[in-house]
């Protein structure tokens, strides 16, 4: 059942994104259950990202629509709401049309007209030059400054250069222009925060291509032209580049060129092909397919390692499908599986940040183009920016491919934040989370706990304890289409949709707060309260047994289960005393004698310390009273759960 989701126990916190059963499919395994593991090594992280890790970018284009930065009605609340939850958001300007850009130098009689793009299907990007008013450059950095945004803006590298007939960029740039726009930019005191020469030319490019050599030669001009405008520009803007895909020779040569030049080595993700596929869903839904983008970011990072150059790499444009992506699948529930896995990808490669394209326009915006309301993809980054921290865990998922995992120390607290993606659209992915020592516990071993998750009903139990967290409460977030429908542009947080208000308010993201102690009591002394759910295995399980991987069956693990569905009538109610500090349980059924021991060995396991145990026998009843102090002094509240009397009880 395709899931996402995000938990915060105590000190973990998972962000699960699942799929809707698909009922026309047949089961694919026993039960409607896959097995899978996570191992989180909390040790030292692999990595670490930019605080404003997330990032999206505003267009030049489409000219004739009204969602270029050209015309973008910054006036817009749902907009204005929707960047300032971020606080910060990063924004980078730019896109294709970028180098076929001019920006006025300035206003007054004797100057030549800043005219917009106007369409030409002769010229290169299907449109004459454009300009950018210093008007609207204002009107952009008060929204920037208001809204709480960091800027990056594109600069236009083909100035005053000729394009031979074979793509190839001849001559040298001519800076003059960007020279007069960032002379302005400074002397307004506005935020930009680092600039980017050219938008797609390295490599084989997009519509033209520059050598190697005579772009790094440019990226010297443009350092040394921040370096002569403000003293202080070597620390306050950053040289951004090159801003295109990613082609193994040219970004090796580049870099080695450019070493002193260049702050930030960006490049562009779409490898999900055009738009107009009709396969896209499958490829988004296929983990051989998404581990393919792996193989860039990983020789991305060992080309900056390997050069000696302080660059950083991030991802500058990923819109996923290009042409503008496709309706009611880029901007829908589904896009969500392709965009955090490649936030959690992207990230564990030290990738510093990473640009969506787009925030608003064209079919893969995180706002709707005309409503402004967000799609789901922005609730997936702005719970990414507000739950996933900037240390990178290595994290490992195992026993599924279907499974997706990454982890991160927590932005907000001293924990962990965990992303579960499941792809499976007809399986409860039933989850065995190990840690290691370090930044889960003092000691130096490893800790299992176990988790189930699917897409129809929030599913998420973990029954274990992870020790020096007594008493903490965990946060789960989990998102799902409404209807189950993939192609939704609703999404569902923990059962509730997610709209705007009618004043253009973002709706707050709200987790569900369990307490540990008492879903773990309930998950060791419970069994499900309704007969449907027994083809659905629904036992509680407390933990991983210690020299176990992974979670197989319930059978397996005859220790650990108070009673499964095989018994008759089981009532277990809970009696908390407070004057004392601790709840009496007691466990009573019928028909299948279980020894004592095994209700403690299930206890034990999780952790809950036993003041007394006894076994009564009383015809064909079998009663069992286990006392037990629950963490911080708190009883449990009283609750008394039972299945449904069956007939041959």
């Amino acid at each position: 059942m395709w899931s996402l989701f995000y938990l915060l126990v105590l000190i973990s916190l998972i962000f699960l994104l699942t799929r809707t059963r698909d009922h026309s499919k047949a089961p694919q395994s026993a039960g409607n259950f896959t097995v899978g593991s996570v191992f989180i090594n909390g040790t030292v992280p692999i990595a670490q990202i930019d605080d404003d890790f997330i990032c999206a970018t505003l267009d030049w284009g489409p000219p004739g629509g009204t969602t270029s930065l050209l015309n973008l009605d910054l006036n817009n609340k749902i907009l204005r709401n929707a960047v300032t939850a971020f606080s910060p958001l990063k924004i980078r300007l730019g896109g294709t049309l970028q180098d076929d850009a001019i920006y006025e130098e300035s206003v007054g009689q004797g100057q030549p007209p800043c005219l917009p793009f106007v369409k030409n299907q002769s010229q290169m990007f299907g449109f004459n030059q454009g300009c950018l008013p210093l008007s609207r450059w204002d009107d952009l950095n008060t929204f920037f400054n208001e809204t709480g945004v960091v800027a990056t803006f594109g600069l236009n590298a083909l100035i005053g250069r000729r394009i031979n007939p074979n793509g190839l960029v001849v001559g040298a740039w001519d800076s003059n222009n960007a020279e007069s726009l960032i002379r302005y930019t400074i002397s307004k005191g506005y935020n930009i925060v680092g600039w980017e020469l050219g938008n797609e030319l390295s490599g084989k490019g997009v519509g033209t291509r520059i050598s190697a050599h005579q772009y790094a030669l440019d990226v010297s001009s443009l350092r040394g032209l921040l370096e002569e405008i403000d003293t202080r520009s070597q620390t306050m803007h950053q040289v951004i580049a090159p801003g295109g895909f990613f082609n193994a020779s040219w970004f090796t040569q580049f870099i080695d060129q450019a070493t002193n030049s260049v702050q930030v080595i960006t490049h562009h993700v779409y490898n999900l092909g055009p738009g107009s596929d009709d396969d896209l869903v499958e490829k988004i839904l296929d983990p051989s397919y998404l581990d393919g983008e792996s193989i860039v970011f990983s020789n991305l990072q060992r080309i900056i390692r390997n050069s000696g150059t302080s660059a950083v790499a991030w991802v500058g444009e990923a819109g996923g499908a290009f042409h503008g992506g496709h309706k009611l699948v880029t901007d829908a529930f589904v896009m969500n599986f392709w965009y955090l896995d490649q936030l959690g990808m992207a990230a564990s490669y030290d990738t510093k940040t990473y640009c969506r394209q787009t925030l608003i326009g064209a079919n893969y915006g995180l706002l709707n183009t005309t409503s402004f309301a967000p799609n789901p993809d922005y609730y997936s980054a702005l719970l990414w920016h507000r739950l996933m921290g900037t240390q990178v865990l290595s994290t490992a998922a195992s026993g599924t491919k279907k499974l997706r995992a990454y982890a991160h120390c927590s932005r907000q607290s001293d924990g962990i934040a965990l992303l579960l993606l499941n792809l499976d659209g007809n399986a409860t992915v039933q989850v065995g989370i190990s840690t290691e020592s370090g930044l889960i516990t003092s000691q130096n071993e490893r800790k299992s706990y176990s988790s189930k998750f699917s897409g129809n009903t929030r599913r998420f139990n973990l029954p274990g304890i992870i020790p020096g967290i007594h008493g903490r409460k965990r946060k789960e977030y989990h998102f799902t289409a409404q209807d189950g429908n993939l192609h939704s542009q609703t999404v569902l947080l923990n059962g509730k949709v997610l709209s705007v208000s009618s004043s253009g308010e973002i709706p707050p993201l709200e987790p569900a707060i369990l307490s540990t102690i008492e879903e773990h009591q309930a998950a060791a002394l419970r069994a499900t309260a309704r007969m449907i759910e027994v083809n659905q295995q629904p036992v509680m399980i407390a933990g991983i047994p210690r020299g176990q991987g992974m979670l197989t069956t319930v059978e397996s693990f005859p220790q650990q289960l108070m009673f499964s569905w095989g018994i008759s009538n089981p009532i277990v109610p809970t009696q908390s005393c407070h004057e004392k500090g601790y709840s009496v349980v007691t466990v009573e059924w019928k028909d299948r004698p279980q020894p004592l021991f095994d209700t403690i060995c299930t206890l034990m396991e999780i952790e809950c310390p036993i003041f007394h145990g006894f076994i009564c026998l009383s015809k064909a009843l079998h009663f069992r009273n286990i006392l037990f102090e629950m963490w911080m002094g708190a009883p449990l509240k009283h609750r008394v759960t039972s299945t449904e009397s069956s007939s041959n009880a």
